[in-house]
């Protein structure tokens, strides 16, 4: 069966086979709800921005998808870790696929003595 049929949970919720794999992933992992929530909220965004399947993105859409979220919606760091988090979950644990997983770049680093210039 592909990956994106939907299959109906009757009282008219449908939800593709992707989605219901990823979600056993995080109940797996011991993920919170909220968590779960937003992971999974972060893989539909993606999806719709391009309005394909999540599992068929390439590196360089999911590459661009992560600089519209920075410089066209101007969101903040932790809220970019949080998506880029759901993204790389999903490729990497729920398709296997650790090469996009790789792709997506980790959180922006800090220096520890935060902007602080040394004289």
């Amino acid at each position: 069966m592909h990956p994106n049929i939907l299959i109906n949970l009757g009282g008219g919720s449908v939800m593709t086979l992707l989605r219901k794999k990823m979600i056993g992933d995080m109940q797996l992992h011991h993920f919170s709800q909220s968590t779960q929530k937003s992971y999974e909220m972060s893989v539909f965004k993606l999806a719709k921005y391009y309005c394909i399947p999540p599992d068929k993105i390439t590196e360089d859409q999911l590459k661009d998808y992560i600089l519209y979220l920075i410089n066209e919606r101007s969101l903040k760091w932790s809220s970019i870790n949080t998506i880029t988090a759901g993204l790389r979950f999903f490729y990497r644990k729920t398709l296997g696929r650790d090469d996009l997983a790789l792709s997506i770049p980790l959180k922006k680093p800090q220096s520890p003595a935060g902007d602080i210039q040394p004289r």
